[in-house]
């Protein structure tokens, strides 16, 4: 299952680096996009937010 997490990569050569409005996104080599791209979002419950992520062929 994918999932975000907000720290740099323990080996960074098993990521590409991109950087998104100022903000730098480490993704997995391996994963695969589906046609419409990635998107990475805060997801909110009551009090609770975490980010999340859409797009990717599991």
């Amino acid at each position: 299952m994918p999932f975000v997490v907000m720290a740099k990569p323990t080996d960074p050569f098993k990521f590409e680096t991109h950087d998104v409005d100022g903000i730098k996104v480490h993704m997995n080599k391996s994963a695969t996009a589906k046609k419409g791209g990635v998107v990475i979002y805060v997801e909110r419950f009551l009090w609770i937010k975490r980010l999340e992520v859409r797009g990717l062929k599991l």
